[in-house]
């Protein structure tokens, strides 16, 4: 959960939205069951366990998966241009990808308590990090909230 905790600081516009209920909020409910899913069978099992079974130490499985998992999140910060929050983005989801692939590992290479954390974590933040990655409020960071403030301000006047 300390994952969810340092995404609710650091996308503003996540954190303002987190306790509403809404079609969005619907929407992200399904979307964090399925990333979840398809992310933890992808990332932790066929990729630590491939990269096991081609003879690769524990450490280089946790690291790929790691920076697997990093990579595939920028995409959601590049796309929109949000040069800013790249490394953030990358720097959160690989380490939680590294956590992720330890948890794989320490539970005999069983993919459901990976899965188990990742849907918790998406519940939490899945709708709102939608929204703000296909909206201008992912362009800002943590350190510029006058500018998250008002991007969230015009996004809930248009909503």
């Amino acid at each position: 959960m300390s994952y969810s905790w340092y995404t609710l600081r650091a996308v503003p516009a996540v954190r303002r939205h987190v306790f509403e209920l809404s079609r969005l909020k619907l929407i992200g409910i399904w979307a964090a069951v399925v990333s979840g899913v398809v992310e933890e069978i992808v990332l932790r099992q066929l990729l630590v366990d491939g990269l096991s079974a081609a003879g690769a130490a524990r450490a280089v499985q946790v690291l790929t998966s790691a920076a697997v998992s990093g990579a595939a999140h920028a995409l959601w910060v590049l796309i929109r241009g949000a040069w800013r929050v790249a490394l953030p983005v990358v720097a959160s989801t690989a380490a939680l990808g590294a956590l992720l692939a330890i948890l794989h590992l320490v539970a005999d290479r069983n993919v459901l308590p990976a899965i188990a954390a990742h849907v918790a974590i998406n519940l939490v933040i899945e709708p709102w990090l939608i929204l703000a990655a296909v909206s201008s409020a992912l362009i800002t960071h943590a350190g510029d909230t006058a500018r998250s403030h008002s991007a969230g301000c015009l996004n809930e006047r248009r909503g």
